[in-house]
């Protein structure tokens, strides 16, 4: 009677160990498995974290690449417009050069033109005056040939 009441008392003993001995195992299995969980959802945070900070970084770099085309494109536009302000500038003074050019040229030809015409009219001026001279040198010498012939016929009588 004593032995077998040792007995249930081992047993029951091993068993209670054996639960025992069973639970921690099972908590430990419990344990590792939200370790896993707890890792796989750090994980993930961790990763969107990251993507999330790359996409913006990408974002910004694009951003600067738009930026600079926009101010590239902007300054040829400026360029552009300066360089045709600048020819149209040109153009304009080279057209007064050309026209204050052609104003001298058709002066100077009104002035020779001018010219011309005073010195022909000088010209016929002395001609005339000289033919007049002519003329009258002419007549006196007549009258005074006209004169003496009269005289002589006039001595002869």
């Amino acid at each position: 009677k004593q032995e077998r009441k040792q007995e249930r008392k081992q047993e029951r003993k091993q068993e209670r160990k054996q639960e025992r001995k069973q639970e921690r195992k099972q908590e430990r299995k419990q344990e590792r498995k939200q370790e896993r969980k707890q890792e796989r959802k750090q994980e993930r945070k961790q990763e969107r974290k990251q993507e999330r900070k790359q996409e913006r970084k990408q974002e910004r770099k694009q951003e600067r690449k738009q930026e600079r085309k926009q101010e590239r494109k902007q300054e040829r536009k400026q360029e552009r417009k300066q360089e045709r302000k600048q020819e149209r500038k040109q153009e304009r003074k080279q057209e007064r050069k050309q026209e204050r050019k052609q104003e001298r040229k058709q002066e100077r030809k009104q002035e020779r033109k001018q010219e011309r015409k005073q010195e022909r009219k000088q010209e016929r001026k002395q001609e005339r005056k000289q033919e007049r001279k002519q003329e009258r040198k002419q007549e006196r010498k007549q009258e005074r040939k006209q004169e003496r012939k009269q005289e002589r016929k006039q001595e002869r009588k």
